[in-house]
């Protein structure tokens, strides 16, 4: 067989070559010396230059997450102040509008009481109030 291969080849790898080809797996003596590319100065150099980027990245997203976390509480703490500004004005809004109402009736009522017995007034939203009888009688009516 070593006939017909080239004269360049050594006996080994001929031997190898046939292991190869009866088992489909190539025989290693040394595997060591497949993975000697992968230790090799160069590579090493690429690797720490690698992991450097990946530690720089991190720390940079680090600060990031930092910088984002602080403006998120200082938007929420903003927003919760607004959320009681605009609490605190619905009520007052709320309690503004029941005087206001309490003040329409007792105007109401005072017009009704100082009118004769028939009187229209002009109230709340263009409605017209007519009243027909003794204003008297509605000293105990609430309207």
């Amino acid at each position: 067989m070593s006939s017909i291969l080239p004269g360049f080849l050594s006996q080994q790898i001929v031997t190898n070559h046939l292991q190869t080809l009866e088992t489909r797996f190539t025989p290693w003596d040394d595997a060591s010396d497949i993975f000697s590319i992968f230790d090799s100065p160069a590579v090493e150099d690429e690797k720490q230059k690698y992991l450097d980027d990946l530690r720089s990245q991190l720390s940079q997203l680090n600060t990031e997450n930092r910088e984002l976390g602080n403006k998120l509480r200082y938007v929420m703490h903003h927003c919760q102040g607004a959320n009681m500004e605009n609490e605190r004005l619905r009520v007052e809004n709320q309690i503004l509008h029941e005087k206001l109402m309490s003040l329409r009736q007792a105007l109401v009522l005072r017009q009704i009481q100082q009118s004769s017995t028939c009187a229209t007034w002009s109230c709340v939203n263009s409605t017209v109030v007519t009243v027909h009888q003794n204003p008297s009688m509605l000293r105990d009516h609430v309207i």
